[in-house]
């Protein structure tokens, strides 16, 4: 085949069906995109020994046969709707499970070139074949049972022995794009529980624990893509009762790719028989169309020899079938087109009279009124929704999170990007710019930091999880709601839409048309005002709370300062032989002057029995102790005095050293 020769008809998958391993369509391990890797490559190997085509054999083809028959990493992403990247790391893993073998290609200029791809599944299936007969031989010379029986109660698992080597997928499924690799990797699982041949799930079809184990999915990911299969007419699901004990049992599938298979063979045997009766055609000497067919009706209304006229591939006529005698309406099918008999009479009907003009018999029948307009509502045709100026540029800037690139945008979001773009008279917004636009997406999603707030391990509230959040929405309303990002596609659209300044007109404190927006003036100065205000309160909070601090710690030295002064008279005072009543007094009377030289950084109230202030100002310093031993007081004031004893002494003295020790003295 040619550039010249090729056409673009002529670029397809070639294939009905894929052969896939079935081990790793029901290993949970292996990852989603991995298998849609190997199922890709699958697409673009041969039948016959699973190896891609050689570029070099494609040197003279055209580059659009190229990307549709060679594997380049752009072409497999595109069949798996990934990235290269994921291309790279699904091609890794196959390799490294030692399923793929990647022969690098360069071109005649030293360019990278597509590689060559061999699956050695065949090879494993061949050695998997050779293991299980040298061991059923062994059992069978061994005298024991082949399949070998389980030893012991029946233990329910989870990943079930399929017992062959190779399932069969439908090679056009596995090969769109828009079918992401979960859902493959789900086709893929189901298939392995199904006949190879009846593609129906026999007595012991697979449960939704098994589904999951084999895809490596959560339940409700497996029922999602289960649903997308029944949608898109893949699979059938029946659902099962446990006639004896009651309640649902595991479903019953049915994969209707092997009736695809027989609709495009019996479509390819039909094409060839046209092809074939139209070259027989054009060697008698008659053009025949392409199509088989002739656009007027034949005479007759029947179909012609091949030799000669060509007849047309469908009847250009309508028949119409009629119950006899249907509510009370005459049929004349069948009946003569010159006789006498009366609509929907016996052909041995008596004549009426007076002949028929000719052509039908039928009479006119009293029909009873008929229904001019369906019960149905009428559809209302609409017209595409129109693209302004400069949406393609809006379009490629919005974030791959939200749509990916080349896919259709969300309605909602797509009317939004309009609105703004054409303007909306309604609600008094004019018309932006693309750049305009491009701006306030960026400003909303990076400076919102949506990216993050939409993932799944965002957590707003208590009541968030993986899969959603019922919480209700942080709103200007409800500001202790939830502020994690639901549907990325909704809150962008109302994201956009959301004006910041009350001027309709006003696009980043630019009135559109010209000028400056006052408003934003007067709300950027009191942002300004508020923020200035909140930083003045914050460094007088700050110092408050370190003069507090030092206040708190001036205090705590005090108090230990006038405890250690307390401690230190009291025991110059007990050396001295000063002791009860008349120790209290005097140690009240050093600790007050004390206090009145030292105050208390508290600001502790005044006594306003005691003396006033500065009444000791005269008063002598401080002493370490009386200059002379104090001796008895007067009897008149305090009674009778006596030295206490010698024991009573050495013990005070004990104590005071073990006092003095313990503060360090």
């Amino acid at each position: 085949m040619t550039s010249s020769a090729f056409r673009p008809a002529d670029v397809s998958l070639g294939l009905d069906y894929i052969e896939f391993d079935v081990r790793v369509a029901r290993d949970g391990t292996c990852a989603a995109t991995a298998k849609a890797t190997y199922m890709a490559l699958a697409t673009f190997a041969n039948i016959e020994d699973h190896t891609t085509l050689d570029p070099a054999t494609a040197a003279g083809f055209s580059e659009e046969a190229r990307r549709a028959l060679l594997p380049y990493r752009t072409s497999v992403a595109a069949r798996i709707g990934r990235s290269v990247d994921t291309v790279d790391k699904g091609t890794k893993e196959l390799v490294a499970r030692e399923l793929l073998l990647i022969a690098p290609q360069t071109s005649d200029a030293g360019d990278r070139d597509a590689n060559i791809y061999h699956l050695t599944d065949r090879e494993q299936w061949a050695r998997r074949t050779l293991e299980r007969a040298a061991a059923r031989a062994e059992a069978l010379a061994a005298g024991q049972p082949w399949p070998p029986r389980s030893s012991g109660p029946h233990v329910p698992r989870v990943y079930r022995d399929p017992g062959f080597d190779f399932i069969k997928l439908d090679a056009p499924t596995v090969a769109r794009g828009d079918r992401p690799p979960n859902y493959k990797a789900t086709y893929a699982a189901v298939a392995s529980f199904v006949h190879g041949k009846t593609r129906v799930s026999g007595n012991r079809p697979p449960t939704n624990k098994e589904l999951c184990a084999c895809t490596g999915l959560s339940p409700r990911s497996v029922a999602t893509y289960l649903a997308a299969m029944v949608d898109d007419g893949l699979l059938l699901v029946t659902e099962r009762y446990d006639a004896e004990n009651g309640g649902r049992i595991a479903s019953a599938y049915t994969l209707m790719d092997a009736k695809w298979w027989a609709q495009r063979a019996l479509a390819r045997m039909r094409a060839a028989e046209d092809e074939h009766a139209r070259e027989k055609d054009l060697v008698d000497g008659v053009a025949a169309p392409v199509a088989g067919g002739w656009p007027h009706q034949l005479q007759g209304a029947g179909r012609t020899s091949c030799r000669g006229v060509a007849a047309p591939v469908a009847d250009h006529y309508k028949k119409v079938a009629r119950s006899e005698q249907a509510n009370g309406v005459a049929d004349a099918v069948g009946k003569g087109a010159g006789g006498f008999a009366r609509a929907g009479a016996n052909n041995a009907a008596a004549a009426e009279r007076g002949t028929a003009s000719g052509g039908s018999a039928a009479s006119e029948p009293n029909l009873p009124p008929q229904r001019k307009t369906s019960p149905r509502p009428a559809t209302r045709k609409t017209k595409p929704r129109q693209t302004p100026p400069g949406f393609n540029m809006v379009r490629a800037a919005i974030p791959a999170a939200v749509a990916r690139p080349g896919t259709a945008l969300y309605s909602g979001l797509h009317r939004a990007i309009n609105d703004l773009l054409a303007g909306n008279e309604g609600a008094g917004t004019p018309r932006r710019s693309p750049e305009q636009v491009v701006a306030r997406v960026n400003r909303r999603w990076y400076g919102e930091h949506a990216d993050a707030r939409s993932g799944a391990d965002y957590r707003g509230c208590e009541r968030c999880t993986t899969s959603g959040c019922k919480a209700p929405r942080r709103t200007p309303e409800n500001p202790e709601g939830c502020d994690r990002i639901i549907n990325r596609n909704s809150w962008l659209a109302a994201a956009i839409l959301q004006q910041d300044c009350p001027d309709p007109g006003c696009e980043d404190g630019v009135i559109i048309g010209g000028g400056d927006c006052r408003a934003c003036r007067v709300r950027a100065q009191e942002r300004r005002a508020a923020v200035r205000a909140a930083a003045e309160a914050e460094e007088r909070l700050r110092a408050e709370a370190a003069a507090r601090e030092a206040t708190a710690a001036s205090v705590t030295g005090w108090a230990e300062a006038e405890a250690a002064e307390e401690f230190r008279f009291r025991l110059l005072l007990g050396r001295s032989g000063t002791y009860g009543a008349m120790l209290d007094h005097r140690v009240e009377q050093h600790m007050t002057a004390w206090r009145e030289r030292n105050p208390d950084p508290a600001g502790s109230p005044l006594d306003l029995d005691g003396p006033p202030q500065g009444q000791f100002a005269d008063e002598e310093p401080d002493y370490d102790g009386p200059a002379e031993e104090p001796g008895p007081e007067d009897d008149s004031s305090w009674g009778l005095a006596s030295s206490p004893s010698a024991e009573y002494q050495t013990w005070r003295e004990q104590q005071a050293q073990v006092r003095l020790a313990s503060l360090g003295q």
